[in-house]
């Protein structure tokens, strides 16, 4: 198998429980494999910070078959279990290696494998091995050791943040035939703490007690586990199996790499999870409003942890706003541990130079996006400490940002100038549409807060924000019907992306930077993001203007982009163009699109996937307590069924081209608004179905 290949899979066949993830390789050491176990929000002390590696638990053996072998890897979706097989070529084909692995869906960071190989038992290495020395120019970003003692190995990495430590055992049984093989049972118990003493002293302690239960046990209670996980959360398309496992492959990744049960409460998924180095691990705007909101649907302790990681790092963004000579809070493009900016300052170009990397300094959106999340989750989930305690200083120093931020122009107009947009091709422009508009809605956001306690500033305070707001330049054109992306980008040379090639595409690497700036083309989903995150804050009709303006220009250059123009693609009634995108944000992993999965998992797109479907498919939109619902099934699906949560409760949707059921699982009553007028109200109670039939455009109360 070609390494690249390999390491794909390992990343795709990933499991975890939001303590601890690891990566799907083999048991079997082979060259290019990238055996890794992280936990997701412990980094290291690099240069450029990155997730921690803890000790791996996966290895068994460095025996290689004879004459190599055939590989056949299964990722059990349903029970959350991995299984591996290696038949050996020669000298006949014989199993070499059968295993099954998982990390246990109910005790957190419990890890458990049994296989049978085709080795001796002295061939079988110990339970736990330490990861190799990581860290710029080869220096170790953490310190780690390895003892053993009564039949219990322990092992531990270590940074000034903490340490990720684990207790392992194992049983060897020779197995019974004409040729040599041993039976495996490895247990491993991974803990963090703020010392390797104290880690390893709480990993023995769970491992004694996951050893009582013993594996059959710890297997059956990690089925059940799973099995409830996808009681509440799953998305079928019938009539496309294909489509549904991608939906699917995304929820159990999100549900393997969070924090389901609100164990920790403060921990963001980065980039690509803890699924692979890429991207180091950093929490970046993908966190806000990719994941967190499909989260808050799905998994709403998971929701409220991405946002308690902002919250409770609010220090540090007024501290980066003070060095900005401005108030309030300004939160980092790329954030880890503690809350600072730690996105790198260079990158190098394709001969060898350096390309300065500007995000953290200009793309600065990023704070707008953070109290627009808090927005979301307060209105999807009812959770009265966060709307009382961690929303509104979220909201309110946020704005207090902006309103330092913004400058008054000679037309009395509020300006943001120098700055990046979603569309990175872009930099150091004026008045960015998706800044502004996100902006407005900030400030709009923060005035509510002090309005409704003026301990958090004064009322003089809200009414020069509401102010700000109104003057604020949105981008919007009359002349257009619908929204300019930056002051002059309709002056740029008029290369449609179709001229390079079929997206998705890189346009940097193809024209080169300084090149593709002077185009209108455009990375990813500028504009329409702000279609997709605030459509009440628009102009009406200009949806469907900014489509047909934008789309020409768009690379997808970005693995966020596809999934989000699905979204408002369905919502503007074009599905044909909706479902080739949302194809490729549902196979961008699975086929490694994009040539990156071996580097780890696209988190975002996941959670942009299941917003498309959610968001866009469905229409889904808090309307007050009342759940909005504007579905635009294309009618190749004959029916969409997705379990998800609104405001407390659960609820099965099931929609078609022609009718819409909406089932109350578990809670208590819950408001529906059907259609854009609405159309109809409904209230359904516990255990009910309400029926909702399309005529024409409109759609009825169906008895």
């Amino acid at each position: 198998m070609e390494e690249r290949q390999r390491r794909v899979l390992e990343s795709l066949t990933s499991v975890g429980d939001g303590l601890v993830v690891s990566r799907g390789a083999t048991e079997i050491v082979h060259r290019g494999s990238r055996p890794a176990s992280r936990s997701p929000g412990l980094f290291d002390d690099g240069e450029v910070p990155s997730l921690l590696e803890g000790p791996v638990w996966t290895t068994l053996t460095t025996t290689q078959p004879p004459g190599g072998a055939d590989e056949d890897w299964c990722l059990d979706l349903y029970s959350g279990l991995l299984h591996h097989r290696l038949t050996a070529s020669r000298p006949r084909k014989q199993p070499w290696l059968t295993s099954t692995r998982f990390v246990s869906s109910v005790r957190p960071g419990v890890c458990c494998l049994r296989s049978t190989l085709a080795v001796s038992p002295g061939d079988v290495e110990p339970a736990l091995a330490l990861p190799r020395p990581a860290g710029s120019h080869g220096r170790p970003t953490a310190l780690a050791r390895l003892t053993g003692s009564t039949g219990v190995v322990t092992g531990s990495t270590w940074s000034r943040h903490g340490t990720l430590a684990a207790a392992g055992t194992q049983t060897l049984v020779p197995t019974a035939g004409p040729d040599p093989g041993v039976e495996v049972t490895r247990l491993v118990v991974y803990r963090t703490g703020p010392t390797p003493e104290a880690a390893e002293h709480r990993a023995r302690l769970a491992l004694r007690e996951a050893r009582a239960i013993g594996m059959d046990g710890l297997l059956d209670e990690h089925r059940r586990g799973w099995r409830q996980r996808w009681v509440g959360a799953d998305v079928e398309v019938a009539g496309d199996p294909d489509l549904t496992l991608s939906l699917r492959f995304a929820l159990f990744h999100l549900m393997s790499g969070c924090p389901v049960d609100g164990r920790r409460p403060d921990c963001a998924l980065g980039a690509r999870g803890a699924t692979g180095p890429a991207y180091h691990g950093h929490v970046f705007w993908d966190t806000d409003v990719f994941v967190q909101p499909a989260l808050a649907a799905f998994l709403p302790a998971a929701a409220r942890a991405t946002l308690l990681y902002r919250y409770n790092r609010l220090d540090a963004a007024r501290r980066i706003a003070a060095d900005h000579g401005r108030r309030g809070a300004r939160f980092p493009w790329e954030s880890a541990a503690d809350g600072d900016d730690v996105t790198p300052r260079w990158a190098p170009d394709l001969h060898g130079g350096r390309i300065p990397i500007l995000t953290g300094e200009l793309e600065e959106h990023i704070s707008a996006d953070v109290a627009w999340a808090a927005a979301h989750y307060r209105d999807w989930v009812p959770d009265e400490d966060f709307a009382r305690r961690v929303a509104p200083p979220l909201l309110v120093e946020t704005a207090r940002y902006w309103a330092s931020r913004i400058e008054t122009g000679e037309d009395g107009a509020g300006h943001i100038s120098h700055v990046i947009g979603p569309d990175e091709y872009h930099e150091g422009v004026d008045d960015n549409a998706y800044t502004n508009l996100m902006v407005r809605r900030n400030l709009d956001l923060g005035a509510e807060e002090l309005e409704r306690d003026p301990r958090l500033g004064e009322a003089s305070e809200a009414e020069h924000w509401r102010g700000l707001a109104r003057t604020l330049v949105t981008g919007f054109r009359p002349d257009w019907g619908g929204y300019e992306q930056f002051t002059g980008w309709s002056e740029l040379q008029d290369v449609p992306v179709a001229t390079l090639g079929r997206p998705p595409l890189a346009a940097d690497l193809l024209l080169g930077h300084d090149q593709t700036g002077r185009t209108r083309i455009i990375k990813q989903a500028d504009v329409l993001m702000a279609h997709h995150l605030i459509p009440s804050e628009l102009e009406p009709g200009a949806l469907e203007v900014d489509i047909d303006r934008y789309l020409p220009y768009t690379a997808h250059g970005s693995s966020l982009s596809p999934a989000i123009h699905a979204s408002v693609l369905a919502r503007a009634g074009r599905t044909d163009t909706a479902l080739e995108l949302l194809a490729i944000a549902a196979r961008l992993d699975l086929d490694d699109i994009t040539g990156t999965t071996s580097g780890g998992l696209h988190t975002a797109t996941m959670g942009g996937l299941l917003q498309a479907m959610l968001f866009g498919f469905l229409g889904a939109a808090p309307r007050g307590p009342r759940l909005g619902l504007e579905p635009a099934i294309p009618r190749r699906w004959r029916e969409v069924t997705l379990r998800m949560r609104f405001g407390g409760r659960l609820l099965a949707l099931t929609a078609a081209p022609s009718h819409l059921r909406v089932k109350l699982c578990q809670g208590e009553q819950l408001g529906v608004e059907v259609g854009p007028g609405p159309d109809v109200t409904a209230t359904a109670a516990a255990g009910t179905i309400l029926r909702f039939e399309r005529r024409d455009s409109t759609w009825e109360r169906a008895l």
